[in-house]
């Protein structure tokens, strides 16, 4: 299975990848999309200081739909170029982190936070209505599955570690729980402190306790079981 990670940077991308290799029994193969990025278009949708106007039809989350529908294009390009044929056995991810923390985890599904997670959905479906319009048929286009986490990529290490309090926390402080300072770190510290913790049996926890992980487990799950 091809699979393209669009995230903030090689460390998302290696978590995220972890999770799929714990899921998917098989052979993964990572196509690089990495010039592709939501993250200026996230930070710019948060500055609007009014969390009501956090979804349609409102401009911040209009604008934001339109650069997530930029992205996957020009992501679909990239990968259709570096893997040399698309089908729909492939998948691409579409991450970001939110970059605002919850203070638990009922906390997501506040209207200014699941609207989040949903925009990017929306992004995803106008993606395929283009493409379809275009000609290609489904045989030929990738599954996109989103996924946000609040406030990043690092309370998903956090659960698989079996953490405690790790809600409320800002991803600067998430990283220091997690390795020990706020800083870049290199594949030997990332292998100790957070891949070698994604496995089968952690991703269960990941899913049981953060929210907007569940239909990206989900849907990996559902390749797994019907190979």
């Amino acid at each position: 299975m091809n699979i393209g990670i669009i995230g903030d940077g090689n460390t998302d991308r290696q978590i995220l990848l972890k999770i799929v290799k714990s899921i998917v029994p098989w052979n993964v193969n990572e196509v690089p999309v990495e010039k592709q990025s939501f993250r200026d278009a996230v930070d710019r949708y948060w500055q609007n200081p009014n969390k009501s106007d956090f979804w349609f039809p409102h401009n911040s989350a209009n604008e934001l739909k339109r650069k997530v529908l930029e992205t996957l294009y020009a992501a679909f390009g990239d990968f259709r170029y570096n893997s040399g044929n698309v089908t729909n056995n492939d998948v691409i991810i579409a991450s970001t982190d939110a970059e605002h923390r919850l203070a638990n985890s009922d906390e997501y599904f506040d209207p200014w936070a699941f609207s989040l997670t949903k925009i990017f959905i929306s992004g995803v479906e106008s993606f395929y209505h283009t493409m379809l319009r275009q000609g290609y048929g489904k045989e030929n286009l990738p599954l996109i599955i989103p996924i946000v986490p609040f406030p990043s990529i690092e309370i998903l290490v956090a659960a698989a570690r079996n953490m405690s309090d790790y809600y409320g926390k800002k991803p600067n402080e998430l990283k220091t729980m997690l390795y020990g300072k706020n800083k870049r770190i290199g594949p030997e510290e990332l292998e100790d402190k957070a891949l070698k913790h994604i496995t089968l049996d952690s991703v269960n926890v990941i899913f049981k306790h953060i929210p907007e992980s569940r239909p990206f487990i989900n849907f990996l799950s559902a390749i797994a079981r019907t190979g």
